[in-house]
């Protein structure tokens, strides 16, 4: 009953934003929120710069603010092509689909994260593409404590290369 009491709970701030604000960055900032309410660790906008090419982050929801101070540093350099040992938000940039990886300490494209996961104890990561007009304008990156979901290789992801 408590999970759906806190669906109901992220639901309604959804709802609320929805009706509330007017950008799309603000509504995506109510869903951020709304998935940081349901149980997720931390869940972080961030937006894709067009002319250097990164991910930066524009709104972290987490109760820890060592996690929200460490992530809004964060910038990460986004592949021209098929993104080789990287983590999940250079595959949601170049697939425009959800990438999903179950154990963060033993994806290979995660090793450069490997202290942050360890010391905040984030087992799994979720990148998720938010298209506008057909292209990548923000990816949302969920961290959570527990392993979930199929974790994607490049040798399972298909890939439209035409």
């Amino acid at each position: 009953m408590d999970s759906y009491k806190s669906s109901l709970e992220a639901y309604t701030v959804l709802i609320k934003t929805l009706t509330e604000e007017s950008t799309v960055e603000e509504i995506l900032k109510g869903f951020v929120k709304g998935l940081n309410s349901i149980g997720y660790y931390s869940v972080t906008l961030g937006r894709i710069d067009k002319s250097s090419g990164e991910w930066t982050p524009v709104f972290v929801s987490c109760e820890n603010e060592e996690v929200v101070n460490y992530i809004q540093k964060v910038r990460i350099k986004l592949p021209k092509g098929l993104p080789t040992q990287k983590g999940s938000v250079g595959w949601a940039y170049y697939t425009k689909e959800p990438y999903i990886i179950e154990d963060v300490l033993q994806h290979p494209g995660t090793k450069p994260w490997y202290d942050f996961y360890f010391l905040f104890g984030i087992k799994s990561s979720a990148s998720i593409p938010i298209l506008i007009e057909g292209e990548v304008e923000y990816v949302i990156v969920i961290h959570d404590r527990k392993r979930c979901g199929k974790q994607r290789t490049a040798r399972d992801t298909k890939i439209n290369r035409s």
